[in-house]
């Protein structure tokens, strides 16, 4: 906005100018009015959030921690993508540098702290530091469904996006199978299934995942044969599959800041599934 029209809204918004509009029978003022009040705020798109709402959600488990997480909101009806980070890490940290360009986009977002996590990247995991003892990453499955049926209930919020990182990818894929409809798609970065994720591999249930699924590995992982059996079960039950360049883990794939390679090509990809 340039001076003139700060200086002209300042001064419209004053009961002086205002009388003087009223008594006026010329039509500069008219014509200056219309052009210039967009300018000061009363029409046009709202600017995207410029911060988070701290929430707090009831856990998956009742005798649980409550998880804690950071909500964006943007205009009523926006899609809302929950934002699931890796292993030892952390909402705000994980997604420093991706919630704006998803804000941008027009997304609505919630980036919880899940109870399995911890420092990685810097920051706090606010959920983990008033447990006493983590769960097992099987065991966070409840706390995700937890966290989605709470983000369906939100006034406005119609659409329910999952966007999972390494553990957080294969619990999300789980999550919007057995919640159906609530459930809107589904984004997985490197959905862990090593020994860890034994007792709760999502590889089985990709043939009865109803909703869409962007599914993304770098190509460093894929000469593992797991990767390789992975990427065929999605592409066989009609997912949508892609090899990221560069091998950085998780989400971070996307982050300029910390993908050893060009990001450019997946954002594009990420956005154009998101918009579908």
């Amino acid at each position: 906005m340039t001076a003139g029209v700060q200086s002209y809204c300042s001064a419209f918004a004053t009961e002086q100018l205002w009388d003087a509009y009223m008594i006026s029978t010329t039509r500069v003022i008219v014509v200056a009015a219309v052009f210039l009040l967009p300018a000061c705020g009363t029409r046009g798109p709202s600017a995207p959030p410029s911060g988070p709402t701290t929430v707090t959600i009831p856990s998956g488990e009742s005798d649980a921690i409550p998880i804690q997480a950071d909500l964006y909101l943007q205009a009523s009806d926006a899609p809302m993508i929950i934002l699931l980070h890796q292993g030892e890490s952390n909402g705000r940290a994980e997604y420093r540098n991706i919630v704006p360009k998803l804000l941008d986009a027009g997304f609505s977002l919630l980036v919880p702290d899940l109870p399995q996590g911890g420092q990685l990247y810097g920051e706090y995991n606010r959920t983990v530091a008033a447990l006493q003892e983590m769960p097992e990453y099987c065991g966070v499955e409840a706390d995700v469904s937890g966290i989605a049926t709470w983000a369906r209930k939100q006034p406005g919020v119609h659409d329910i996006i999952l966007w999972g990182s390494s553990y957080s990818g294969t619990l999300a894929i789980r999550v919007a199978v057995h919640n159906g409809p609530a459930v809107r798609k589904v984004l997985a970065f490197l959905p862990a299934s090593g020994s860890p994720m034994a007792a709760c591999s999502a590889n089985d249930l990709l043939g009865d995942l109803e909703q869409p699924l962007l599914l993304v590995r770098p190509a460093s992982e894929m000469e593992i044969e797991s990767v390789q059996m992975q990427f065929n079960a999605a592409n066989a039950a009609g997912h949508r599959t892609m090899v990221a360049d560069g091998g950085v883990h998780g989400s971070s794939m996307l982050d300029p800041a910390r993908s050893d390679a060009d990001t450019d090509a997946l954002w594009a990809t990420v956005l154009s599934f998101l918009e579908e």
